[in-house]
């Protein structure tokens, strides 16, 4: 297709049964050749500040040198107050320039030589709302003025600037505010990470919102970013070269055992290891599995993790999501093991040997940056497992009492069969044995039944 030419579209994944997934997220495309600008829509109540993102999509690898981005806007529905960095340019410095009703964003000078990696907000414009409800303004590129040389460069990239943001004096559902309710909180976050999962379906407002660094991907970055926003805490890290490198030079190795086996109808905790868990604020992650083996059924944090939000998402056969985000602090400061355990549960009247494929394993630290894509440019290797079906769930004594009890209770015949204890001396066996028998059996010993991180679930 030609330059400059633009397509929407969304995916859907088929199954061999003809199944479909949710369609994912609408994204836009520009055919290869020039640099896409985009700023999303979004909404805030008068007198309040707002932060908006300006973002480019296509910049990966890019170095820049001089750049001029002016963006226009109405005077009497926002008030300029302020640019901010962003982390994907968090080594560059931005002035503001321009004419009344202009906003220029101007990166001078070709000292800065850091590499762009990755897409999404390449700066925030700050502004305070002072129009009355219901009024709007558009916020579109000023298309002779804008310009984006890389360093070195003589002439300027070819740029896409056709996109137009549209800012409306009404409700809330700002940068970070998810649920609308007029502020950033811990609630927004988790929503975040809802999205991020697929269990909610997100509005386009919500989107707008939950997307902080406007990459067009909603993850568990995003919901780093919301506490920092919930928090009155900078977006950005101090533009400091060292701060922005790779915080280790080993690559890091998220697994699944190989090893473990489950009975039929019983269960058992798989482990999500990680070989160096230094930095992590978050994680998006994706297990694949065979539905007619196994059944992903629950997660648990672990000590790792305590204090961690966390959500997941098992409605699509043989897959689980699971996405996590710590609540305050910097993350995991160091250690390896066990990042979160997934419950898995062996299908009746079958065997064999299940794969447990790490189809995504998104690893982000405090300021959003993914491991892998962004300018930390940590290595992140995937390693699959296996678990194995076989043998029955042990049932104990007491359920095995417990039901027959209830055969009692209900009149069958139970002849050469030893009776259980009459727990209420009435002189027979019925509902109050079963239910003392019952209460007994999903009792759990008492080392199993503490209070642990790894077992409180958020």
């Amino acid at each position: 297709m030609p330059e400059s030419d633009q397509i929407y579209y969304y995916v859907v994944a088929v199954d061999t049964a003809g199944n479909e997934s949710p369609r994912s997220n609408l994204v836009a495309w520009t055919a290869p050749g020039k640099l896409m600008f985009l700023i999303p829509d979004s909404s805030e109540e008068q007198g309040k500040d707002v932060r908006l993102p300006v973002s480019i999509t296509n910049a990966d690898g890019l170095t820049m040198g001089m750049v001029n981005i002016v963006v226009s806007y109405n005077q009497n529905v926002l008030e300029y107050s302020g640019i901010e960095r962003s982390p994907l340019s968090a080594d560059y410095g931005w002035s503001r320039g321009g004419a009344d009703g202009l906003v220029a964003a101007t990166l001078a000078g070709d000292d800065v030589a850091e590499t762009l990696h990755g897409e999404g907000a390449l700066f925030y414009l700050l502004f305070k709302v002072v129009g009355t409800g219901g009024q709007q303004t558009e916020l579109k590129f000023n298309v002779n003025e804008t310009m984006f040389r890389e360093k070195g460069a003589a002439l300027s990239l070819p740029l896409h600037l056709e996109d137009t943001g549209l800012f409306t004096v009404s409700d809330c559902y700002f940068l970070g505010d998810v649920d609308g309710n007029c502020k950033v909180e811990g609630a927004d976050a988790q929503l975040t990470l809802e999205i991020a999962v697929g269990n909610l379906i997100p509005t386009k407002k919500q989107r707008n919102a939950a997307d902080v660094d406007a990459d067009g991907d909603i993850l568990s970055n995003d919901a780093a970013l919301v506490l920092k926003l919930a928090a009155g805490e900078t977006l950005a890290p101090k533009p400091s070269g060292t701060e922005r490198r790779s915080l280790r030079s080993d690559p890091v190795t998220v697994s699944l055992p190989d090893n473990l086996t489950v009975a039929r109808n019983g269960n058992t905790w798989v482990p999500v290891n990680i070989s160096d868990a230094s930095g992590v604020m978050g994680s998006y992650i994706v297990i694949n599995y065979d539905p007619a083996l196994v059944s992903a059924q629950d997660v648990r944090t672990t000590s790792m993790t305590d204090g961690f939000d966390w959500t997941m998402n098992n409605k699509q056969s043989g897959q689980v999501r699971i996405g996590m985000s710590a609540t305050k602090g910097e993350g995991i400061t160091s250690g390896s093991g066990a990042l979160v355990e997934v419950k898995f549960t062996g299908m009746d009247g079958t065997s064999g040997t299940s794969p447990l494929v790490m189809a995504a394993a998104h690893l982000n630290d405090t300021y959003s940056r993914d491991f892998k894509t962004s300018a930390l440019q940590i290595p992140v290797t995937l390693t699959d497992g296996a678990l194995k079906v076989e043998g029955d769930a042990v049932v104990s004594p007491e359920l095995k009492n417990a039901i027959l009890a209830l055969k009692i209770a209900a009149g069958m015949n139970t002849d050469g069969t030893e009776l259980p204890a009459d727990v209420n001396n009435d002189q027979r066996i019925g509902l109050a044995e079963a239910i003392h028998l019952l209460k007994t059996a999903a009792t759990p010993p008492e080392d199993e039944d503490e209070d642990t991180p790894a077992k409180r679930r958020k």
